[in-house]
């Protein structure tokens, strides 16, 4: 913080950094938060002006282990590791219940968590504050405030072709997946008001007028693609097609707001 003063003038402004790591509830999971904030406060005779401006970084990791629930579902006597040495990927299904493989209780949460795999989501956002109050006279005011906001958010998940959630897929061009997500918004809120204040003797006659002015902004895309060849390439542009009848998705939208206002108040003796 720094403050710089001189007769009518004066000058302030703050700047922080903070970092702060969340970890999750599973292993190799959680969140990162980094965020900068600079503040500036400037005063001159009949100028007063301030601005706040903040970026934020949130980065969010979900478990290449899965939920608790997949543990929760295991039967405590199934082995982890085959005669082989190497991981058990999925278990024999007992007899009288449902055959279905992709359930949790047939399949070891284990394996997974050793193959290439990603599932992250981020959020970037900007904000900046600005307000400027300036006196014509001692009674006549006009304040005037603009909030901008942007916000990036994006989210990838990979799973590998040898995931336990394919073992009963044949057909190699439908083995491993990568969704991906991406959403952007942007939003600016305008306030103009001039005031009028009179006092005499036990008299108090106070006006103002004002606009205000809201824009916001929003765009969002996702696509689900499959038919990853090798495990090692898990990067999007190596899939083989979008999910089998599927296809990319999206949304925009823009809403806008104008007002006007207009206020008298008389008091007498307080």
């Amino acid at each position: 913080t720094l403050t710089m003063e001189g007769g009518d003038e004066a000058l302030r402004y703050n700047l922080g950094i903070n970092y702060s790591r969340e970890p999750g509830v599973m292993k190799e999971s959680g969140r990162n938060s980094m965020g900068l904030n600079l503040s500036l406060q400037y005063r001159r005779k009949k100028w007063n002006i301030q601005n706040q401006l903040s970026l934020t970084n949130v980065r969010g990791d979900n478990s290449p282990y899965g939920s608790f629930a997949d543990y929760a579902a295991a039967n405590p006597y199934n082995p982890i590791y085959g005669e082989d040495g190497k991981l058990v990927k999925t278990y024999p299904v007992h007899i009288g219940l449902s055959k279905k493989s992709s359930e949790p209780q047939y399949q070891n949460p284990i394996y997974n968590s050793r193959l290439p795999y990603k599932d992250e989501e981020s959020l970037q956002t900007i904000t900046d504050n600005l307000k400027i109050d300036y006196f014509f006279t001692p009674t006549l005011r006009l304040m005037g405030s603009i909030s901008l906001t942007k916000t990036i958010g994006t989210s990838d998940k990979y799973l590998s072709p040898e995931h336990s959630s394919f073992v009963n897929e044949s057909d190699a061009a439908k083995k491993g997946s990568y969704k991906q997500g991406l959403n952007k918004s942007f939003s600016y809120n305008i306030n103009t008001t001039l005031n009028y204040t009179l006092q005499i003797d036990k008299h108090t006659l106070f006006s103002g007028i004002g606009l205000n002015v809201v824009d916001n902004q929003s765009s969002a895309s996702s696509f689900e693609a499959t038919g990853f060849m090798d495990e090692r390439f898990n990067e999007v542009q190596f899939a083989a097609t979008y999910l089998d009848g599927g296809r990319p998705g999206g949304s925009e939208g823009t809403d806008r707001m104008v007002g006007f206002f207009g206020n008298i108040n008389y008091s007498y003796d307080n």
